[in-house]
Formats: C-alpha cells, structure tokens, sequence
C-alpha cells in the first residue's frame, strides 16, 4: 500500500541523497588532478580540468549511481587496508601525496612490506563474470600503481581483485615501468602549459573531440562535472566562479 502524495520515486530520490552525504563527507572539493583522472584513457579532457581548478563543479545526474558502486567498492578497500595492519604489513593506507608544482593528488589504497618488497596496494573489485575472465592484471589498475610508484620511488605494486559474489582474489606482483607511465606524464606536462596560457591569456582549450562533436546530449557530457561551465554563459558562470583559482606553483 502507497502513501498518498509520496511516490516511490521520491524515496528513492531521498535515500539518494545519503549517498550525497558520504561523498560530501568523505572528500574536501579539491582543485587539483588526480591520478585517477590522468591516466584517464578513454575520456580524458584538458579543458574539464582548466575549468575545474577556475570553476566549482556540479554533479551529473547520474553521479548517484556512481557513488552506490564507490561505496560498495569503499568496503572491499576498508576490509584489505584493516587486514594489512592487523597482519603488521602496513606502511601507510590511504595517505594522500600532493606535488605542488604539477598542482596533482595521489592516494595509493596502500603501501605495504612483504617478504622484504615494499609495494604499493591497488585494490579493485570485480562482478563475477568480470573476475573470471581475468586472465591478466586489470589495465586500469596497472596504470593507477604505475603512476603511484612513479611518483612514490616504489619499485613494485601489487594488484588485488576481490570478487564481489564471493570475496575470491587474485594478486598480481608488478614491477615499475616506464614506457606505462611516460604518456601520462607528458599529459602533466602539457597541461600545465595549458594552464599557463589560460592564465595569461584566458584562452581555452578546445572541447574534447566526444563533445565537440555529440553536443550536449553525448554521454561524455552528461557525465561530466564541469558541463555547466564548459556549456555556459559567460554571466551565468560566475556564481560557480572559485574565489582562489590558482596555487602560486602554476605561475612559475
């Protein structure tokens, strides 16, 4: 039996909001990259990331969605970060790294000792039919350790899928690698001369290619937290305008 004038819909709206709530608390809004973007290989866009370190960002509709998957992914990482340290191979957890000079975050899951390797932790978590398949280290999480020991001086990772069914692992021991790391490190490299020239000349660049050519209703800017700006009037964006826009590292 429903209540009259409250849908089920509207429920589901408020609950959620919950997951709001745990983003809205877990996180500070931050200005700068984060690895997790710029080894972005599918959607990344030098424009979005100008106009978030200018701009506040606005979540898309279906960010909601996405933080019910986080969060469930959330506990697979608490579950293996409380486990390193009651085994006493814990180096650090969750501890966020930040370079000044390229305005960039880092947060490995973890850093552990074992058998004599120190090792950053990539935990993932995988649906069962995903899991299965795994033949190989997942790339996506190849890339983010390989990024972390680039700028940690850690010569090793260590890749740990959980199965969501049924908590079944797999690990996978790494070593660093240059050639991975390399194109994204010239991306850093490139945007932060792209942020020069929007500091000297307020000159934008190009919309990424998905956008330019799928307008405003392609997915990519559906999903995207900077669409508002990136889509908007000049006079309506200055409600979302940041009140310090630039780290002083940008400018040298």
């Amino acid at each position: 039996m429903e209540i009259k004038n409250i849908t089920n819909e509207a429920y589901k709206v408020g609950l959620d909001r919950l997951f709001f709530a745990w983003d809205k608390k877990k996180q500070r809004d931050r200005t700068g990259l984060h690895a997790s973007s710029i080894i972005d290989v599918d959607s990344f866009c030098f424009r979005e990331h100008i106009l978030r370190h200018h701009y506040k960002p606005k979540k898309s509709t279906s960010w909601a969605r996405l933080l019910r998957i986080f969060l469930e992914g959330w506990y697979v990482h608490m579950k293996w970060q409380y486990l390193f340290e009651l085994g006493e191979i814990s180096l650090a957890v969750e501890k966020a790294h930040y370079y000044e000079f390229w305005n960039f975050y880092f947060t490995p899951d973890a850093i552990i000792n074992m058998f004599g390797k120190n090792c950053v932790v990539e935990i993932k978590s995988h649906s069962m039919n995903g899991f299965n398949e795994l033949r190989n280290p997942p790339a996506n999480a190849v890339r983010q350790a390989q990024i972390y020991m680039h700028f940690s001086g850690i010569p090793y990772g260590l890749i740990l899928v959980e199965n969501k069914n049924n908590q079944e692992y797999k690990v996978w021991l790494i070593e660093y690698d240059w050639t991975i790391v390399k194109p994204f490190v010239e991306r850093l490299v490139f945007l932060k001369k792209l942020f020069l020239i929007y500091k000297k000349e307020g000159r934008l660049p190009k919309k990424c290619e998905k956008c330019d050519f799928g307008g405003k209703d392609c997915s990519r800017v559906r999903n995207c937290n900077m669409s508002h700006i990136c889509f908007g009037k000049k006079e309506e964006n200055k409600i979302y305008k940041r009140e310090e826009v630039f780290h002083e590292s940008i400018g040298h």
